[in-house]
């Protein structure tokens, strides 16, 4: 009993985080540090899908993906901590843990680095085969 118990518990904390984080979801982040004098500049967007995938674009160019879970949320939701797993592409197993702040301006910083800013969600198009409508 105490086993079921404290699985409902975990469940109803988990469900509140989520919750508590609606705002992230399904967003583009966007981050861009000032070019140096050799033209260099650092562009990297955050992509955190409602079905619990992330992916990190950035330019010099890099790609990778994964698999995130919110595993805490301050009582104002302002602060997640968020577990990544399942990585793929050029960061190869990257990080385990990221914490992302919501600054009062609306933007983000993730593990200490920002300002994100917010960019609108946009789906890919589904693929269409040739002849398809």
């Amino acid at each position: 009993m105490k086993k079921i118990i404290f699985t409902l518990l975990c469940l109803m904390i988990s469900a509140k985080a989520s919750a508590q984080a609606d705002w992230l979801k399904g967003t583009v982040w966007d981050y861009q540090k000032s070019c140096d004098t050799q033209a260099t500049c650092v562009i990297k967007d955050f992509t955190f899908h409602p079905n619990g995938k992330f992916n990190v674009d950035a330019s010099p160019p890099l790609r990778h993906e994964g698999q995130y879970k919110i595993v805490q949320a301050s009582p104002d939701g302002n602060e997640l901590k968020l577990s990544l797993n399942q990585h793929k592409g050029d960061l190869g197993n990257w990080k385990s843990e990221i914490t992302i702040k919501r600054n009062k301006d609306g933007t983000l910083t993730i593990d200490g680095e920002g300002p994100y800013q917010r960019l609108k969600y946009i789906p890919k198009p589904k693929h269409q085969e040739h002849g398809e409508q």
